[in-house]
């Protein structure tokens, strides 16, 4: 949920100065000796021929927060259920080989040498994360200072009074470019926020929904690549229905598809709408959700995506395993996905390659890439947390924010991302546009109405989508009602 901005750029500048170490480390090889570039003085005279390395200008902790002394405190995360794809990326050891937790090491370390404190971090251990939450607050518990959780938990622990609003944090800059500002819209409700997320964290970036693609089926079958559309402006639904069409080989005994032209989660027809920047749920002037989903393009879109893909033996639409199974099989042109599986695919024999989800038509101006709200990992401060402790975890918050810029955030995105876990250089700008896109619905993690299923449901089954959301919108704008009322009634900090 970050975007290669002009901080991101000035990262990026950094990582490759340090890429001896750091492409070591991501492709198993070498020594992992790196090699420091001199620093550049205005007061030196470079020699013709020879360029000045330009002034580094990012961020960092120091230089946004100055020096501060904490005075030997422990600032510790309670920190959601993992497994698979949701790993914990706040914490790591000097003996980690990952680069990207190497990289994590190099913050923590340098942000506790710098400012005299701790960090430590407590796993829930359950996945019934807000329940466990909602006990240790409600019974004032001081074991932990900061929360770190799906925005699935957030939701439902903020719609019960459990977090402060980030508003009235006066440590805490959301405006700052080490914050995702696409995620602060979208999570914002009437101008309250009680969770966040940016630099600090990696862990959302894999559940970005992309599409992969068999390069060899594609050229089996004379198609244009979908590198090419995505160049051009013409990766569309549009496009990318034809295509599959054309890779579509039936089955000998007509019970499906030896090659399915697309093979994809039951999901695919809501993540297909949110594609094209059709949300279940936009906020109006005053910050408060309204149900999108219905207008005219919405159901331009349904209508399409089920035109196309109910009853259609060249599409597959089943579970999570069964659809990885067909890619890696060679079964599929086509596989939506999170990107959490350039790292599973890198095993296979399979040439591979990814776009971004497809446009509408070529009038939609960005690409949207939908990621689950249980995918998404954010943090917010409890308030059992007062005082000069929150003062100091929110310090402490905003420093590791800040300082990922230079560590974090390049080893991620520059080195192992678009570089380590690319299946080939085209893929790194695609990756890219993945990223840049990434967007949640909070209609989606309150399941305000059911509407995600309806949308899905539709499109595989063939429903009218106006007729089957008549009386689940009057539901869903009820629910609203009830979350804002509740959003408004959390109590202030200081109040």
């Amino acid at each position: 949920m970050k975007k290669l901005s002009l901080v991101r750029a000035a990262a990026l500048a950094l990582a490759l100065i340090l890429a001896c170490g750091i492409f070591a480390s991501c492709s198993n090889n070498g020594n992992g000796a790196t090699t420091t570039a001199p620093v550049a003085n205005s007061d030196v005279t470079t020699p013709a021929g020879e360029e000045t390395q330009p002034e580094d200008t990012t961020p960092t902790a120091l230089s946004v927060l100055g020096e501060k002394d904490l005075e030997k405190a422990t600032v510790t995360f309670y920190s959601r259920y993992y497994n698979g794809i949701w790993r914990s990326d706040l914490m790591a050891t000097e003996d980690d080989t990952d680069t990207l937790m190497m990289a994590v090491y190099r913050r923590n370390k340098f942000l506790e040498e710098t400012y005299n404190f701790t960090l430590d971090e407590i796993q829930s251990g359950t996945a019934s994360f807000k329940p466990a939450l909602e006990k240790l607050v409600s019974t004032g518990d001081q074991s932990f200072d900061v929360v770190y959780m799906s925005v699935t938990d957030a939701a439902e622990s903020a719609q019960a009074g459990l977090f402060w609003d980030l508003h009235d944090i006066s440590q805490i800059d959301l405006e700052s470019s080490w914050w995702s500002q696409s995620c602060n819209k979208s999570w914002s409700i009437g101008h309250r926020q009680f969770f966040a997320i940016g630099d600090i964290s990696t862990v959302d970036n894999m559940s970005a929904r992309g599409v992969f693609f068999n390069k060899k089926i594609a050229e089996a079958n004379q198609l244009e690549s979908p590198y090419d559309c995505v160049k051009n402006n013409t990766w569309t639904l549009d496009k990318m229905f034809e295509m599959a069409t054309a890779a579509t080989i039936p089955s000998l005994d007509g019970t499906g598809s030896s090659v399915y032209g697309i093979s994809a989660q039951n999901s695919f027809g809501f993540i297909m709408l949110m594609s094209t920047g059709e949300f279940i749920s936009r906020n109006n002037e005053d910050d408060i959700p309204e149900i999108n989903i219905g207008n005219e393009r919405s159901l331009a879109v349904v209508d399409k995506l089920m035109t196309k893909t109910a009853g259609n033996e060249g599409i597959f639409l089943g579970s999570d395993k069964d659809v990885m199974t067909h890619f890696r099989n060679a079964e599929a042109l086509f596989m939506p996905e999170v990107l959490y599986h350039l790292i599973t695919l890198r095993d296979s024999d399979l040439d591979v390659g990814i776009v971004p989800s497809p446009k509408y038509d070529s009038e939609q101006e960005s690409y949207y890439s939908f990621t689950t709200c249980y995918g998404v990992t954010c943090l917010g401060f409890p308030q059992s947390n007062t005082g000069d402790r929150l003062e100091r975890a929110a310090f402490v918050v905003e420093a590791m924010s800040v300082q990922s810029l230079t560590t974090v955030t390049p080893a991620y995105f520059d080195v192992c991302i678009k570089t380590r876990f690319a299946p080939d250089i085209e893929a790194s700008g695609t990756i890219q546009l993945i990223l840049d896109g990434l967007y949640t619905d909070l209609a989606e993690a309150y399941k305000w109405g059911g509407l995600r299923d309806k949308v899905q449901n539709a499109v595989k089954e063939g429903q009218n989508l106006t007729t089957s959301i008549a009386t689940s919108k009057k539901i869903a704008e009820t629910a609203i009602k009830l979350t804002v009322a509740n959003w408004q009634k959390v109590p202030k900090l200081g109040a």
